[in-house]
């Protein structure tokens, strides 16, 4: 047992003693052998050992952020000199783009009942938050369109529609002298910062009326149409774009008090260009096919009072309750059709009685024409969801809406004939069923399209370089205030460090370098000097240790045991030769093999302890202990002498 504990603690051998009848033979059941290192090809491999240990997974974490941090460092610090939507060998402004579907209800042409396929869908429209531009104060998107009259949800205007013929709504004509808008309106206003998704339209959403509108991109520029009160780019960013398009728009202050975007006046130019252009006229259009509807909207506004006029406020005011307060009426995204012989708007009114906004919108225009009050369909979005993750307002597709502009006393009425609690429980039932998850995927998708995909040297000036150089400067001041005359040598640095084109220069490639060659300098000798400590406290304990000599207890009590026998290790004896003497002694003297035989099992035991550094477990301990024992008392039995207690 005493030869299997050794070996084991050694070669890495496990044995099993057992013993038999007829003596001390032992039956040695191997279990496992360590197998050296070995080399294949160029890799190492060392099966006594674990690869995945905390140390490889360490370096291997230290080295792949360390590489992304590098990288990083990169991609932000190298300036964006160009980016956009044009092929970087082909600069041709017809270049063909990617090809993006529109937004059905978005376009200059739109058929009645296609806009009910956006009110299904989740996906993302556009991210707004609102600013005093005087304060920089962020203002709560929907308490502020309260304040501004807006009744329940705030409204993004889009596109207006005009003309209906056959079931087609169309925009009509850009009128051409339609003026650009500022890009500077002063500071008392409010500043809208909207991202726009790509959604293959040319119209810009906004909470109206808009004063102004700039873009981050250069060299852009936002028209507003004079007839429909539509904002668009100029030509040649108009046209689908592959990113989401950032811009900012500018809207007055306004409050109950004053005028608010449920009535917007119309200046004496603007209703000049109407005259002229016959814009009203065409606003007054119905299609011959809607002559039962003709008669039906007269009838529902004609005065109780004989010789009586209703003001066309209130015409308009009564027609927009019918279909929205009278209860006959319902909303639903199911558009099926009970007579396709008639226009869809009369199946409507007459027969079917429920859809979506847009038939309650196209319904109320088309009446307020029969009663001679001009009016427009517009269509846009009402509504959203405040983000918990960035505190933006974000608008999807369900939010989708249309809903009617009427010009009555040279105004634009905003007329909303969709019942609103309704349409609210239809657009909630599409909201995802995770929201806090939902926003977080918009939050990882603006990051990685802003700040990844999309990413610009004017953002990089803004968001980058000028905090990056704010902050140096700053540090810079600390520095020559506590340093004094040392503080020029970090002078220079930050003014390197705050120069992309120093750094991108030959000079900056020189300072890199040797910033790089410092640091793996630094790096290097760190470990060396680390290595060359842990040498030295070693060879510090070995010399200690040998000085002091090591203590090995179970050979201390064996030599007092023979000394009692007669056997006294002398001076110059080494460990082994004393062994021997004890065993050539013991072996003349008693006949027992096995007292003999344990002297040179634990010289071996003791070399093994003293000078290998081995460290035996407490069971090794205590069987060398109970053999230690037994061994005794085979020598006092053997010498027929009783041991003194």
């Amino acid at each position: 047992e005493l030869r299997a504990s050794v070996l084991q603690q050694n070669i890495g051998f496990s044995f099993q003693d057992t013993a038999t009848t007829e003596g001390q033979k032992h039956a040695v059941e191997f279990h496992s052998v360590r197998i050296p290192s070995m080399a294949r090809g160029s890799m190492q491999t060392d099966p006594g050992k674990k690869w995945a240990t905390l140390r490889f997974a360490t370096g291997t974490i230290s080295i792949a952020t360390i590489s992304i941090l590098i990288g990083l460092m990169f991609f932000l610090l190298i300036p964006r000199l160009w980016i956009g939507n044009r092929n970087f060998l082909n600069d041709d402004d017809d270049a063909p783009l990617a090809r993006h579907a529109s937004l059905t209800g978005f376009t200059e042409q739109v058929t009645l009942g296609e806009f009910g396929e956006i009110l299904e869908s989740t996906e993302p429209v556009l991210e707004i938050r609102l600013f005093d531009h005087l304060t920089g104060e962020e203002l709560d998107v929907e308490q502020h369109a309260a304040q501004m009259g807006y009744s329940g949800e705030p409204v993004f205007r889009g596109s207006v529609l005009k003309t209906y013929q056959n079931g087609r709504w169309s925009a009509g004509r850009f009128y051409r002298g339609s003026p650009r808008l500022p890009t500077q309106v002063g500071r008392n206003v409010i500043r809208q910062e909207i991202r726009l998704e790509p959604i293959g339209t040319r119209f810009l959403f906004g909470l109206h009326p808009i004063l102004g509108c700039r873009a981050e991109e250069p060299n852009i520029h936002f028209f507003r149409n004079i007839l429909s009160g539509v904002i668009i780019t100029d030509h040649k960013r108009a046209r689908p774009r592959r990113e989401p398009f950032s811009y900012q728009a500018f809207t007055p202050k306004l409050s109950r008090a004053q005028n608010s975007p449920l009535e917007q006046p119309v200046t004496n130019t603007e209703l000049a260009v109407y005259l002229r252009t016959g814009y009203l006229k065409e606003c007054l259009e119905i299609p011959g096919n809607l002559q039962r509807l003709t008669e039906f909207s007269k009838s529902k506004v004609d005065s109780s009072e004989e010789n009586q006029t209703i003001a066309r406020i209130d015409q308009a005011r009564k027609l927009e309750s019918y279909l929205r307060d009278s209860g006959e009426f319902s909303y639903s995204l199911n558009l099926s059709i009970q007579d396709a012989s008639i226009d869809p708007i009369e199946d409507f009114l007459f027969n079917r009685k429920t859809g979506h906004c847009e038939y309650y919108a196209s319904t109320l225009a088309m009446m307020l024409r029969a009663v001679d009050i001009p009016s427009r369909v517009v269509s846009g979005f009402k509504g959203g969801d405040k983000s918990i993750l960035t505190g933006a307002y974000h608008v999807q597709q369900r939010h989708a809406h249309t809903w009617v502009e009427a010009f009555i006393d040279d105004s634009w009425v905003l007329l909303d004939a969709t019942p609103a609690g309704e349409r609210s429980e239809s657009v909630e039932s599409m909201a995802p069923n995770i929201r806090s998850w939902q926003q977080l995927k918009d939050a990882l998708t603006k990051f990685w399209s802003s700040y990844v995909v999309t990413i610009n040297y004017r953002q990089q000036q803004n968001e980058i370089y000028e905090p990056l150089r704010e902050s140096l400067q700053e540090s810079r001041s600390k520095i020559e205030k506590t340093l004094g005359p040392l503080g020029k040598p970090a002078k220079y640095v930050i003014e390197f460090l705050t120069s992309p084109k120093r750094l991108l220069s030959i000079d900056g490639a020189i300072f890199v370098s040797s910033v790089l060659l410092f640091s793996f300098l630094l790096v290097w000798g760190t470990k060396k000097l680390i290595r060359m400590l842990r040498l030295l406290r070693g060879k510090i304990q070995k010399s200690a240790q040998a000085r002091a000599g090591k203590r090995v207890e179970f050979y201390e009590r064996f030599k007092k045991i023979v000394s009692e026998h007669g056997f006294n290790k002398e001076f110059p004896q080494t460990q082994r030769e004393f062994a021997q003497q004890v065993h050539t002694g013991l072996c003349n003297d008693w006949s027992e093999s096995s007292v003999a035989q344990l002297p040179e099992e634990l010289v071996e035991l003791y070399y093994t302890v003293r000078f290998g550094e081995k460290h035996l477990d407490r069971l090794t301990i205590d069987q060398i202990n109970e053999q230690l024992t037994e061994w005794e008392k085979k020598l006092v039995a053997a010498n027929g002498i009783e041991k003194l207690a």
